[in-house]
């Protein structure tokens, strides 16, 4: 009996152990979401890159096109640079200089920040 109950309690770890890497494999990569609307379209873009064990990079491009009388204004960018700490119970990277929290779903390929959807693209 201790035999089985010990091999249920092993085989269990296990399968945690395994998610929890499929979560720290899928991080590293360039993430992408993208708006289009009345009043102008933005593109914004995610690239993580692995720093030490549960450190990562995290450097965000926005784009930002406004519409006028139905015509685009020119580009406006912003770049961030920030490095986060991976939370492997939350599978979520934070950062406490900006506050910014990426919640990872491995399974359906994209991450989110607050409430943007970002689709993994490499």
């Amino acid at each position: 009996m201790k035999t089985i109950l010990l091999m249920l309690l092993l085989s269990g770890t296990l399968l945690l152990g395994c998610k929890n890497k499929q979560t720290e494999n899928f991080i590293p990569g360039t993430y992408v979401s993208e708006t289009d609307g009345k009043y102008g379209k933005a593109s914004d873009t995610l690239t993580i890159i692995a720093d030490g064990e549960d450190r990562y990079q995290v450097s965000r491009s926005i784009g930002v096109q406004s519409k006028r009388d139905g015509k685009l204004l020119p580009l406006k960018l912003k770049r961030t640079h920030w490095q986060g700490i991976y939370d492997p119970q939350r599978k979520e990277i934070s950062d406490n200089a900006f506050g910014f929290v990426l919640h990872f779903s491995p399974d359906s390929g994209f991450l989110k920040l607050q409430t943007a959807r970002f689709n993994k693209i490499d």
